[in-house]
């Protein structure tokens, strides 16, 4: 049967990738009002159409994974899941922009589901292409991602906003936890969630948050309902940092990890709504997002009162964690963990862009990349943010590794007080130099670091000879500065 499938797939690739210009002729030659195909919400927000009728495959409506969706079933789903979000938000007001989705056969179990937003003048306008037979999981996670586009965009010029991963995958998270049949057709579950009654801003949230802030102990809170799924999976588990949920690898994104990684985002997503101005603080983001490629610039000032940097969310996150899954401040991951953590912590994620168009793609650099060939305005808030990071990881690696993490921490706290604060020189070529030996210096100290890391990690893995000699001369501080041409 799967075979078949197959088979039936190679048909219809022409088809499938042709969907954006057949989508377009067909909804522009047809009425929604009149096509028995095309369902139009209530608020008239949301258009579902059928691009192309086909029975489904028996082998995906054997699925328990996957649901059926029609125009009617779409229509209603995503004025339900609007409501929701709109009420979390506290949302006022009409609707802006049009979302037209486009349902089209599914051959395989996992069809992508494809989101496009352009810009006309008279707004923003989005397309959905989705197939028939969708997991829930991710149906659900696609109408959140374009409702909330659609209330970041509503000031945006020609740019589209880029949404965090942990805001659409938190927010996602809230709805499946509440198992609204609102939402859409219920798949089987062995275990059904009870519906969520207060929403994520409840008392114990809010409770919680005053209590850090006064700088007392957090006392274990009742999980709230829509949270126990995420309770069972976070605790025991390996703590996601804030740089984790920042920044998520695609590896993170799926199996168990991917799971660990949608609870971390429902509870972050959770603890900001419960925080008193939380609320406003999620629609003020998501409004300068268009705004910002780095959505922690968003983030900060929408959170200033809380946050003043990354430092500060990073700690409060991992409060919130430790008073959610009970886990003590004071336990640290295992060796393993810990190295994992630093190596993630040691890289600095950039992105990259191939054309003007193209959305950027997420590559990491190293401390000595950053030091070496980034300008002082792009290294500043790296360098910082790296800095914050450490600080805070310093208080979760294995005892053995702190002293580690502490030499990352003097290095670039050393290297940006050289750097800021070079000395009086009455020559501007002495500062150069100077300059110049303060970032050879460094690169060469985190090089001989990285060795020492790397030893921990492979204690049996021979050494080449130039690595175990930079080691050795950093460990004597036989870093040989650059000649000064007399005066």
């Amino acid at each position: 049967m799967r075979a078949a499938a197959g088979k039936r797939r190679a048909a219809w690739l022409l088809a499938v990738g042709l969907i954006p210009a057949l989508a377009a002729s067909r909804v522009a030659a047809q009425s929604p009002g009149h096509d028995a195909s095309s369902t139009r919400s209530r608020s008239g927000q949301f258009t579902a159409h059928v691009l192309f009728h086909s029975a489904p495959d028996p082998y995906l409506v054997s699925n328990p994974n996957l649901v059926r969706v029609d125009p009617a079933v779409v229509a209603v789903s995503c004025e339900h899941i609007r409501e929701l979000l709109w009420r979390d938000l506290e949302v006022r007001g009409p609707w802006v922009s049009k979302v037209s989705i486009l349902l089209y056969p599914a051959l395989t179990p996992d069809e992508v589901v494809t989101i496009s937003s352009d810009r006309f003048k008279n707004g923003w306008q989005y397309q959905m292409y989705l197939p028939q037979m969708v997991e829930r999981e991710r149906y659900v996670r696609a109408i959140t991602q374009v409702v909330l586009l659609e209330l970041a965009n509503r000031s945006a010029g020609l740019r589209s906003a880029e949404l965090p991963a942990w805001l659409v995958e938190g927010f996602a998270q809230q709805l499946l936890a509440a198992n609204d049949p609102r939402i859409i057709l219920p798949a089987p579950e062995s275990q059904p969630m009870k519906p969520a009654t207060g929403g994520a801003s409840s008392a114990n949230a809010a409770d919680a948050a005053s209590l850090i802030w006064r700088g007392k102990p957090v006392r274990a809170s009742v999980v709230e309902p829509a949270l126990t799924h995420a309770h069972q999976v976070l605790s025991g588990r390996p703590l996601l940092t804030f740089q984790d949920l920042s920044w998520p690898d695609p590896a993170q994104l799926s199996g168990e990890a991917g799971d660990i990684y949608r609870c971390s985002a429902q509870l972050f997503v959770s603890r900001l709504l419960g925080l008193p101005g939380g609320r406003a603080g999620l629609r003020a983001m998501l409004a300068a997002l268009p705004d910002h490629f780095n959505w922690q610039f968003a983030f900060l000032p929408a959170f200033h009162s809380y946050f003043e940097r990354p430092l500060d969310a990073e700690k409060w996150w991992a409060i919130q964690v430790a008073e959610f899954t009970g886990r003590g401040l004071d336990q640290t991951w295992a060796k393993d963990t810990s190295l994992q953590k630093l190596e993630a912590a040691i890289r600095a994620a950039v992105e990259v862009r191939t054309g003007t168009n193209e959305l950027p793609l997420h590559a990491e650099a190293r401390l000595q990349n950053v030091v070496g060939d980034w300008n002082g305005a792009t290294q500043t808030p790296v360098l910082k943010a790296k800095l914050a990071e450490l600080n805070v990881l310093r208080f979760q690696v294995a005892r053995e590794l702190v002293p580690l993490v502490d030499e990352y921490r003097s290095i670039l706290a050393e290297y940006i007080q050289k750097r800021d604060r070079p000395g009086i020189l009455a020559l501007p070529f002495r500062k150069n130099i100077v300059q110049r030996h303060n970032v050879e210096r460094t690169v060469a100290r985190l090089n001989a670091l990285d060795t020492r890391r790397q030893v921990i990690a492979n204690p049996n893995a021979p050494r080449s000879a130039p690595a175990a000699l930079a080691e050795a001369s950093e460990a004597f501080g036989a870093v040989p500065p650059p000649s000064v041409p007399p005066r």
